[in-house]
């Protein structure tokens, strides 16, 4: 099996200054699990998952440890949804990607 059997050769890409709630959307609508993070010329930034949306919107352990409120006001977790909603995706985007140019060899020599 090549690298080019299991790639995904047909992707959506967003600029690093679209709001995190039209990532969210996109992913929504074409039932995609990322979307690709590049600059004017195409280039790979980086890349934003379900996963990093999700994380950001719910506070974590150490948030909720420090203020209990989320837990007893739900408007509050409103509020930061609306707030984190707005964010530009380049806020929350991973970009310490693993990429490879090498689609013609076999997949256990690139991995």
């Amino acid at each position: 099996m090549k690298v080019s059997d299991i790639m995904t050769k047909n992707f959506l890409a967003v600029r690093p200054d679209t709001p995190i709630y039209k990532v969210q959307s996109l992913l929504i609508r074409y039932h995609l699990n990322d979307v690709l993070v590049t600059d004017t010329e195409n280039k790979l930034l980086g890349i934003a998952t379900f996963s990093d949306i999700c994380c950001k919107l719910l506070p974590d352990y150490d948030e909720l440890m420090q203020d209990s409120s989320y837990l007893l006001d739900p408007e509050l977790i409103e509020d930061r949804l609306a707030d984190i909603m707005n964010l530009p995706v380049k806020e929350i985007m991973t970009t310490n990607v693993i990429t490879t140019e090498l689609m013609h060899l076999p997949l256990k020599r690139v991995l």
